[in-house]
């Protein structure tokens, strides 16, 4: 099972509701538009309906709302929680790794067992020491 690391969430109901315009009204000047009306139905019904890029266009141009406005990309929570709870899996480590080196810090790490905990020191200081235990946050 593929899992996506980001889930597409439209506003139209959201913005309809902000402009005050019934949905039945923007369906009817939808449809003129060229847009289905049952897929502007279950756009919005459906905050995560997947639509084509050409259709979230003309509702763009409908509304007069910048796309990032009417489609917004948020983090899919479940790649993280399907992931190792310990959270110091390789990939993870890496990335860790290129964004201090960005900062001119190179890390050596010494994975614990105990607690699944890890200690992070740099190459340059040898006596600074970091101490990280995994812990899951949800809703940041």
């Amino acid at each position: 099972m593929t899992i996506d690391k980001y889930i597409i969430t439209n506003h139209l109901q959201e913005i309809l509701d902000d402009k005050q315009i019934p949905l039945e009204t923007f369906v009817k000047y939808a449809t003129a538009y060229g847009l289905s009306r049952a897929v502007v139905y279950k756009i919005a019904a459906n905050s995560q309906y997947s639509m084509k890029e050409t259709v979230s266009h003309k509702l763009g141009l409908l509304l007069e709302v910048p796309h990032d406005e009417l489609i917004a990309w948020s983090p899919n929570m479940k790649t993280y929680l399907d992931d190792d709870l310990r959270g110091f899996s390789q990939s993870r480590l890496k990335v860790l790794s290129d964004e201090m080196s960005s900062a001119g810090v190179d890390l050596q790490y010494q994975v614990y067992s105990q607690n699944d905990a890890m200690n992070v020191t740099t190459s340059y200081a040898q006596n600074r020491r970091m101490y990280f235990a995994p812990i899951l946050v949800f809703g940041t």
